[in-house]
């Protein structure tokens, strides 16, 4: 028990500090737990999985029962199952405004191969308490925000684990180009897409934004979006929240030269760890394939 604890504990959460038959290993969601009792039943393992109100929130967990009949060798496709699955890089997304979730998680996928990936869409950004229940229902390696979902992060930073990973991708301080933060867009601009969006529910101010963007998904794909009451609060939402650039020291940040939303330079003043891709836009491929990149070499 003492040398399975020990070992198990080199690549999962294991309370190490007793010396009993019984092992919990700590997930902390329940859907991870279940996906990895899954993979161990496969295997012909039997276990547990521990679930609320059991155990607090957020502490779900695996329970191993062993016995004097298991030798290290039959140990070892437990513990091979354990070390693949600490591998898994998991990441929770949050989408850009008016971004198919689906879609987007499509495109972290092509970068991130073995990753396990969630995508946030706030219904409303502003809201503390919505942010700290959709991160604790998604706990992640690596977090990352796109376009609204960097300021969004930026707002909430509290709420991210410390030792985890942020990054953000064509990241907003302030939105509208009267903040000079960055932003390109005026607040007449703004306002007109705001007005547009109450007074009818046609696409049209949709399909021009993704013109805009040169984001090529598929025009079927509208009809995944929220509600156009949620779109409209995240443009509130951008109209008048402002991240201060001393917040954002501990996030990577990536944003394309070629943004047609976004002055990279100013970002970069800003915000001096700014990676900068050259012939990027605002479509998230170029910035994906960059941030991948520089996770590899760290």
């Amino acid at each position: 028990s003492f040398w399975l604890r020990n070992t198990l504990s080199k690549y999962i959460d294991v309370q190490t500090h007793y010396n009993t038959p019984i092992i919990p290993i700590i997930v902390g969601n329940n859907d991870d737990t279940l996906k990895l009792r899954a993979l161990f039943l496969k295997k012909d393992i039997i276990v547990g999985a521990v679930r609320p109100p059991t155990v607090p929130r957020g502490s779900s967990r695996i329970r191993l029962s062993l016995n004097s009949e298991l030798s290290k060798e039959k140990l070892e496709p437990l513990i091979s199952i354990v070390k693949e699955w600490s591998k898994k890089m998991r990441i929770t997304a949050v989408s850009g405004w008016a971004i198919p979730t689906d879609w987007f998680s499509e495109q972290i996928q092509k970068y991130f191969i073995n990753s396990e990936v969630n995508v946030i869409y706030p219904s409303n950004p502003f809201d503390t308490e919505e942010a700290r229940r959709q991160l604790y229902e998604k706990p992640a390696d690596l977090y990352l925000g796109y376009s609204l979902g960097s300021l969004w992060m930026f707002r909430h930073r509290e709420l991210f684990p410390k030792k985890s990973i942020k990054a953000v991708l064509a990241p907003i301080l302030a939105f509208t180009k009267e903040h000079d933060m960055g932003g390109k867009t005026t607040s007449t601009q703004l306002n007109y897409l705001i007005k547009l969006l109450k007074r009818n529910d046609n696409e049209n101010p949709l399909v021009d934004f993704y013109a805009n963007c040169e984001i090529p998904f598929p025009r079927i794909l509208l009809k995944t979006l929220p509600s156009r009451s949620i779109l409209i609060k995240g443009l509130e939402f951008l109209q008048s929240v402002i991240a201060s650039k001393n917040s954002v020291f501990d996030f990577k940040v990536i944003v394309g030269d070629n943004d047609v939303f976004l002055d990279a330079m100013k970002l970069k003043n800003l915000i001096p760890q700014t990676e900068i891709v050259s012939g990027a836009g605002h479509a998230p491929d170029l910035l994906l394939s960059k941030l991948a990149k520089i996770l590899n070499q760290s």
